[in-house]
Formats: structure tokens, sequence, C-alpha cells
């Protein structure tokens, strides 16, 4: 009886599969703003590559939604928080790349998003605190923009705008902004060690990892070759591969020394919360 049992509960298995661990993107860019626009989309460009080597990698199905221009808004990011369904082992990542700030009163080191077509300010934080309830395995923020004071006296209030009704009213209609587009691996091989490598920062690390281009107080930069932040991360996480027991410690910390070098007046903030 014992043995007919697990023949059916293997049976059952895979006529039914358990559902696959999948990748979560959600890439938010000001392409509008003329003095940064080359800078974000080189960046754009160099976080897609990586992020295509990653799911070749890893072997994983990877969703990519992209908001930029007039389409990077607050209610947008908050629809996708909203109707994007993910599972306990699934991996969100939240890459920003734009204008950021300060003001007053922040009790959090953490940057106001500026979206300039909308004109907006977003709290950063009230973003992750509402990503991160979403079930992952883990979930990954990376802020490139600035974290210097603004005259403006307050951000929105993007609690309030999760909990409206009128969010999910404009769901169907919003659909076709926030498509997924499951991005093909590149052609390129990929070695042995580096397969590894991203396997064990992706698929073995479970917890929060947040980062943005700089402390309160100071600047990111950037040019036509892309921002300082986001490329010293991207070439951090290329080179682990070297390492002989890679770790998302060492990717920021090789990621910050990188800033600093390139930019003496940049200092990223870090904020690991992981099980490695």
């Amino acid at each position: 009886m014992r043995w007919l049992v697990i023949l059916f509960s293997l049976f059952a298995l895979w006529r039914n599969p358990l559902p696959a661990k999948e990748f979560h993107v959600l890439i938010c860019a000001d392409i509008s703003s003329s003095d940064i626009k080359k800078s974000t989309k080189q960046n754009i460009h160099d976080m897609k590559e990586e992020l295509a080597t990653i799911a070749q990698a890893t072997g994983l199905r990877m969703h990519i939604y992209k908001y930029k221009g007039h389409t990077l808004t607050s209610q947008n990011i908050a629809l996708w928080i909203k109707t994007v369904p993910t599972r306990p082992d699934d991996i969100i990542i939240f890459y920003y790349t734009g204008h950021g700030c300060r003001v007053k009163h922040m009790k959090t080191p953490w940057p106001c998003l500026f979206f300039t077509e909308q004109k907006e300010l977003v709290d950063s934080k009230a973003i992750m605190h509402y990503v991160k309830r979403k079930p992952n395995q883990l979930c990954i923020f990376l802020l490139d923009c600035c974290n210097v004071l603004n005259k403006r006296s307050q951000s929105i209030a993007f609690s309030e705008l999760l909990d409206s009704k009128a969010i999910m009213r404009d769901a169907r209609g919003q659909q076709n902004i926030a498509l997924s587009n499951s991005e093909k691996p590149p052609q390129a091989k990929i070695s042995r060690r580096s397969k590894m490598m991203y396997q064990k920062l992706f698929m073995d690390t479970k917890g929060v990892i947040l980062a943005t281009g700089s402390i309160p107080g100071l600047y990111s930069w950037g040019g036509d070759e892309g921002s300082v932040f986001t490329n010293a991360f991207l070439l951090a996480l290329k080179k682990e591969h070297k390492e002989a027991a890679p770790t998302w410690a060492h990717v920021f910390q090789k990621t910050s020394s990188r800033v600093v070098t390139w930019k003496h007046d940049q200092v990223p903030l870090i904020d690991l919360r992981i099980n490695q």
C-alpha cells in the first residue's frame, strides 16, 4: 500500500510539475531628462545584457518589465507591485537609473526618486517596503541616483497610492505597458566557473540586498558611457567568478572601492540582509 502511495505521488508530480523558480525584474529609467538620458540609456543596455547572462547561467526564466519616459510613474510601479504574481522561491530585482534627491526631515538614508515627465518625487523606502512584501527568496534593489537635499518639501504618499481602489480599476488598461518579456539567452559561451558563481549568488542566497549610488549628501555621477555606480557594480559582478568563494559582500566591496577610485566624491550605500 505504501508503494502505491509513493507511485501515485510521483505520477502526480510528473503530470503536474512544481513551478520553477523565476526572475522578476523591474527596470525604471528616466530617459526624458536631457542632462542624464545618455547615461541612463547606456545603463539600461548594459543592465539588460548582464541580466541575459544571468538568465543563461542560472537556466531560470526571466520576466523583465520596463518603465521609462512617460510610462515611469508612481502609479505604474504601484500597479506592478499589485498585479505581478510572484512565488516564495522567486528572485525580484528592482533597478532604477535617474534623478534622485532628499527632502527635509527625511529619516531614512535612502533617496527619493524623481520622475521627470510626471514631476513626481517618490520615497524609495516606501517602494522597497511593498516590493519586499511580495513572495520571494531574494529581493535586490539597485538605485543609481543622487542623494542630495532638494528644496521640494515632500514626496508622494506611495502607501496611499497602493491602497487606492483606482489602481485596480486601471489594471486592465495598463497591462499593455507592463508586459513581461522573456529574455533570450546570449549566444556567447559562459564558463563553468561563471555559471557556478551566478548560481551561488542568485539561486543559493536568501534575503534582501539594498544598494544605492551614494550616501546622503552626495551626488551619483555618470556620462555617455553610463553611470559610475552601475558600471562598477556590473564589473564587480562579472569578475566575481575569479573568487574561490563568491559572495555578495565581496561583490559590493569591490563595487564601492571602484566607485570611490573612479569618483572620489561618491560613496555608495550598501545594506546586505542575506543568508548565503
